[in-house]
């Protein structure tokens, strides 16, 4: 090899080195989702010349997709050319070369896939694919990319952790649905959403009915007991993407993404029933009543446009008000337009 091919190589070598160090910093500044995937799957290819990016992480216990979830909604069926699995086959955990056969059927001319590892333990891989039969060749040094996959690993867990924390912040620890300052985060993600696609919002506002004569009767911590249980009972009837806030005390309310007047209706009244229907145990084993009574109503993208969260609770809490004082058990829906 002559003196010119190596001043090449060096320099080749070097460039490659400060896109590596700078693409690891972009890496390790990323605390969310979002951020760690724009980097993988967009800034990352397009740096070092990648067709496609594409991890598989193992999740048996469903923790990695429910931290990406909550704040990137359903993942199935996404952009991003992410996989979650409960295991892999023993030949996924190696370091190979993907040969035109591995990758034809995805329109890739060759490939490198390299092991997910945290603490000496296998999660995942990651896969590099380009359309250049040339671009991963068997005798490939790969020790640039299988330190990039060690960062990718490394970034998986802090992201996963930071979402964790912020998660607990924004938990009710009695009930463990959101708090109030969760419910505002959420309220503002799916607003923000409901505006870029024009979509409705369906709000409920809740309050136990009597809940001072069942502390007073069977104690608080039946009280407790019985909050949890409201809580267990909305997260069962409801979907994933709905969000229920414990606003305080024995007020919660709840946020349905995309949906219309018309259903929000049939999905309460189905909630007041069903509540109204379960039997909640006090701390003496004993079943009691519960029922509750909510203001509900539904705005679209562009109402959206001018309305708080203190303004919807304001209009839910006239409705709420009202079915407290016509009989209670009941959803009586608000009018958005009178005031």
């Amino acid at each position: 090899m002559d003196i010119e091919t190596l001043v090449k190589n060096a320099s080749r070598n070097e460039k490659l080195l400060h896109q590596l160090q700078a693409m690891e910093l972009r890496l390790l500044s990323c605390r969310r989702w979002q951020e760690l995937f724009d980097v993988l799957f967009v800034e990352l290819p397009k740096t070092f010349a990648i067709a496609q990016l594409e991890i598989v992480v193992i999740d048996p216990d469903n923790r990695a997709r429910a931290s990406i979830e909550r704040q990137l909604g359903p993942i199935d069926g996404s952009k991003w050319p992410l996989r979650l699995s409960r295991q892999l086959y023993t030949s996924d955990t190696k370091s190979k070369i993907l040969n035109e056969q591995d990758l034809a059927h995805l329109g890739f001319a060759s490939g490198l896939q390299l092991p997910l590892i945290k603490q000496e333990q296998y999660f995942g891989l990651v896969r590099f694919m380009s359309k250049s039969l040339k671009r991963f060749q068997p005798d490939m040094a790969t020790d640039f990319l299988a330190h990039l996959v060690a960062v990718i690993a490394a970034c998986f867990e802090l992201v996963m952790q930071t979402e964790e924390i912020a998660r607990l912040a924004y938990t009710d620890p009695l009930t463990e649905v959101t708090n109030r300052r969760g419910f505002r985060h959420a309220f503002q993600q799916e607003v923000a959403r409901a505006k870029r696609q024009n979509t409705s919002i369906g709000f409920a506002l809740l309050d136990i009915d009597h809940f001072k004569i069942i502390n007073d009767t069977h104690g608080h911590l039946s009280g407790d007991r019985v909050l949890k249980q409201l809580c267990s009972v909305l997260t069962q009837v409801l979907r994933p993407t709905d969000h229920v806030g414990r606003m305080g005390g024995e007020e919660f309310m709840l946020l349905l993404p995309d949906c219309d007047a018309g259903h929000l209706l049939i999905i309460m009244e189905r909630v007041r029933d069903i509540i109204a229907h379960t039997p909640f145990i006090n701390v003496s084993d004993e079943a009691m009543v519960v029922t509750v009574s909510g203001g509900i109503g539904c705005l679209d993208g562009n109402s959206l446009m001018d309305m708080s969260l203190e303004n919807i609770i304001s209009y839910l809490d006239d409705s709420l008000y009202a079915a407290k004082s016509s009989g209670r058990n009941k959803m009586i829906e608000a009018d958005f337009i009178k005031q």
